[in-house]
């Protein structure tokens, strides 16, 4: 066995995992210390000062709500923080902690550290969240850390076991515990190009767990004759029920009937059943929503279900029979595949690891719209597009600006990212995200008709680089841009 092995991280919102490629070039998912395949992305800070992460840590959520957090990659990329005992952390420093058992546990069942790995992101993560990622995993002692996209991940996994078979176009529908993804691809032996990506970033199966736990709390205030605002101001049992949310969210996969009971404080306990079909009619949407970004991203790929060869399920929110169900009224021209819904995404990251072993090249496509804040005329601000989403690396483009006055000594350049697609050349600036600036001097004697120059050019690594000319005045900066990776020939 190599001295070291190619391995693929899967940092999930509710669950992660890690995938390794073993002697014969399989993809294969390591069990933590636990004897799990996934380890809930839950941390426990013990008030003795040490920490818990994974099933433990969970089991916890009930008793020490104020202790526990889970759910952190929702809030990676922001300026949120966590204050626990006194002590404040950073969404950043949380992930740390997460890794640190993924990689402390590899290390312990393997014999061998983990230097390297490739962690997965969501499609849609701008530059704050996949540098914090990034950061996150290098804290956490992976010296050399690749990430990639989770549907791309998902499509090499299949892909790579279904070589055979010509030209196909896919789509992968990456239905997560707190995120959302849809891809199309095209597939053609060891080759993937990615066509279009979008994703949403509130929404997953928290989202149904968190409507049903309501469901259910609404049940349990009827039968208890207990003010529902009496009962969701007890954080003790909003934890309990989150927990119970999530399992007879999973029962109800396979049942169409799901019993629980709880007891209160004052000792009632509480007897209650929900159906398959309340749920569902609670959370159609949800299901409404993640179609609406199914339909959003053909467009953008100008095409339509009809050159579509197959829909991959993904992630394993998408295991919940509503959502294939829904695929199937939707789109009933489309064959479904549910593939490896809980393991694809960190399988699909190994095998990119160990492209040297498996022989899996990629190339990149842009992720996000870049532009720079411009006026709108009227003394706001919005943002003048430059360079654009879902084109294929390297890529470059410029634009024409002038300055705001006559006279006007320098200007500041303000880098913007957003969804916005190909021709759409302003975008409102709520819609969009900041990402950097530079300043630059004007020539003397500037006027409303001096010509200056944008230019943006991202390379096949997707390091963007910010140009501004005028005369002979130049500025510049260089920041990381999203990217959405393609597999094929370099």
């Amino acid at each position: 066995m190599d001295e070291e092995l190619h391995v693929g991280i899967d940092l999930g919102t509710t669950y992660s995992s890690v995938a390794f490629i073993d002697e014969e070039g399989n993809p294969v998912i390591e069990t933590n210390m636990e004897g799990e395949g996934e380890t809930p992305s839950v941390v426990f800070f013990d008030p003795s000062g040490g920490t818990v992460v994974g099933s433990e840590a969970k089991a916890r959520l009930i008793s020490y709500p104020e202790d526990t957090i889970s759910g952190v990659k929702r809030k990676i990329g922001s300026s949120f923080k966590y204050t626990i005992g006194g002590k404040v952390y950073t969404p950043v420093e949380v992930s740390t902690i997460i890794l640190e058992k993924l990689i402390g546990d590899f290390r312990k069942t393997k014999g061998m550290p983990v230097n390297k790995a490739v962690v997965t992101v969501p499609a849609y993560f701008g530059d704050k969240e996949r540098e914090q990622t990034r950061d996150a995993a290098l804290k956490a002692g992976i010296r050399d850390v690749e990430l990639i996209n989770e549907p791309t991940a998902a499509a090499i996994a299949y892909g790579y076991g279904n070589r055979a078979g010509g030209h196909k176009r896919i789509m992968v529908y990456d239905l997560g515990g707190g995120t959302f993804d849809v891809t199309i691809l095209d597939l053609e032996g060891d080759c993937f190009t990615a066509v279009a990506t979008d994703g949403l970033r509130a929404l997953g199966g928290n989202d149904w767990d968190e409507r049903l736990r309501r469901l259910l709390m609404d049940k349990i205030a009827e039968a208890s004759a207990t003010p529902i605002s009496i009962l969701e101001d007890d954080i003790y049992l909003q934890s309990e029920m989150t927990i119970k949310a999530e399992k007879i969210k999973i029962r109800l996969s396979s049942e169409e009937l799901a019993h629980d009971t709880i007891t209160l404080d004052n000792g009632m306990k509480i007897g209650f059943e929900v159906s398959r079909q309340e749920f569902e009619e609670h959370t159609s949407d949800l299901l409404e929503e993640s179609f609406e970004k199914v339909e959003e991203v053909l467009r953008h790929a100008r095409c339509s279900t009809y050159d579509l060869d197959a829909i991959l399920l993904v992630g394993g929110s998408s295991r919940m029979p509503m959502v294939a169900a829904g695929m199937r009224k939707r789109f009933p021209d489309v064959r479904l595949d549910i593939f490896d819904p809980l393991y694809a995404v960190a399988k699909g990251a190994a095998v990119y690891a160990g492209r040297d072993k498996t022989g899996v090249k990629m190339r990149n496509v842009l992720s996000k719209t870049f532009g720079i804040k411009v006026s709108d005329g009227t003394g706001g601000y919005r943002i003048s597009n430059v360079i654009f989403r879902n084109h294929t690396l390297p890529y470059s483009a410029s634009a024409l600006f002038n300055p705001e006055e006559d006279g006007q000594m320098s200007i500041v350049v303000e880098i913007y990212e957003s969804s916005a697609v190909d021709g759409e050349k302003h975008t409102d600036i709520e819609d969009a995200t900041y990402v950097d600036r530079f300043d630059m001097m004007l020539p003397e004697a500037s006027s409303l008709d001096t010509r200056i120059v944008v230019e943006f050019t991202a390379n096949v690594e997707g390091i963007l680089t910010a140009v501004a000319k005028c005369g002979k005045k130049q500025g510049h900066q260089t920041v990381t841009a999203e990217v959405e990776q393609k597999e094929g020939e370099e």
